[in-house]
């Protein structure tokens, strides 16, 4: 992604993004485009109204067919709940270049979707699903809030005795995940942990993503400590990819580790 600022326009340039991927991560043109939206009105007054004339002094290119404007029949399950975060990540570092003092490190940059439901011939419970929130960048003006959910996500955690009183789980853990942050002059937020076991057979399903790649840092800042999701079946503790299913039995142990933050600054 090309940034560009010419007097008071700005160019938003996706071109050279890669052609359709797996995984679902795809995400249609209106995705991308609120993307930069948001982006825009994150440099804007807090006082700005928040309508489309956000984008009049933007011109903005996005492939035709990419990752970022996938056309049917391409799968797009993930491209709203992480894509989205990638494309506000790709803004960030760009603006970082442009603004080095006013612009703070990318944070978590995933949702951590997770889900879960009954199996066949297994106890009757409704599906469940969540969004898990991680590490905030940091900037010039402090160091990145821990757990909390930011950019394209406005979800909030489920508190864990609902969760206890309305599905087959007990809630084990729930902790920030200390020195996941990025290091730098302001450091990096530090992500979540959180620990569920299972008191019934599930089928779980994960949507995550910065668990390969960690959300980098800005202005020689440190980047922040990449997610892990484990099961632990029959004592046996296994990493699980970031976007795979798994059937637990009773007993299991399910425990997400959220990206932290980028650090800002040396």
């Amino acid at each position: 992604m090309r940034l560009v600022k010419r007097g008071a326009r700005l160019s938003v340039d996706f071109e050279g993004t890669s052609g359709p991927v797996g995984g679902g991560l795809n995400a249609p043109e209106a995705v991308t485009r609120s993307a930069v939206y948001y982006f825009v009105r994150c440099l804007c007054p807090a006082e700005t109204p928040a309508n489309d004339g956000l984008l009049r002094g933007v011109t903005l290119r996005i492939p035709q067919g990419s990752l970022l404007a996938a056309e049917a029949p391409m799968p797009v399950a993930g491209g709203n709940v992480e894509t989205s975060q990638r494309a506000v990540d790709a803004l960030w570092l760009a603006a970082a270049k442009l603004w080095p003092e006013r612009m703070p490190a990318p944070g978590a940059g995933t949702m951590s979707n997770w889900t879960f439901g009954p199996v066949p011939g297994g106890p009757a419970f409704p599906t469940y699903y969540e969004t898990l929130p991680g590490g905030a960048g940091a900037g010039p003006g402090g160091p990145g809030h821990a757990a909390i959910q930011q950019h394209m996500t406005n979800t909030g955690s489920t508190p864990s005795e609902v969760l206890e009183a309305h599905w087959p789980v007990r809630v084990e853990r729930v902790a920030i995940r200390r020195r996941s942050g990025g290091r730098g002059a302001s450091r990096g937020g530090d992500g979540l942990i959180r620990e569920i076991r299972f008191l019934a057979p599930a089928l779980v399903s994960c949507l995550m993503t910065r668990h390969d790649e960690p959300p980098p840092g800005v202005a020689g800042g440190g980047a922040g400590r990449a997610g892990r999701i484990t099961w632990t079946h029959a004592g046996r503790r296994r990493r699980l990819e970031p976007r795979s299913s798994v059937r637990v039995e009773a007993g299991d142990l399910l425990r997400s580790e959220t990206p932290g933050g980028g650090g800002w600054a040396t």
